[in-house]
């Protein structure tokens, strides 16, 4: 059985059944557009959590670099690696124009 007949019988004009065609197919247009945007807002909101994720990480690791390069933090390696500071240093110079430092 068509479902046109059965939405339209044969007495209908032609116009009436372009008219219900055409508002058949804009309610089917519709409806792909709103799941279109329905899909695009949810991939937008898990972008959006990704660049969240993101920043709080790179937040996390600027805080590592800084607490690394901090002046304790480089004396205490220092320390942990047994280096002792030097008092004074002299250079000397040798003949070929070479310097060396010394203690």
């Amino acid at each position: 059985m068509n479902i046109l007949a059965i939405v339209l019988p044969q007495e209908v004009s032609s116009m009436r059944k372009a008219l219900v065609i055409a508002v058949v197919s804009l309610f089917v247009s519709y409806l792909l557009m709103i799941n279109h945007l329905a899909i695009a807002g949810h991939t937008m909101q898990d972008l959006n959590k990704k660049i969240q994720t993101a920043r709080y990480e790179t937040d996390q690791l600027k805080e590592a670099v800084f607490r690394l390069e901090s002046l304790s933090s480089i004396q205490k390696q220092a320390q942990d690696l047994n280096m002792v500071p030097v008092g004074s240093m002299r250079f000397l110079s040798s003949g070929g124009g070479k310097s060396v430092a010394q203690r």
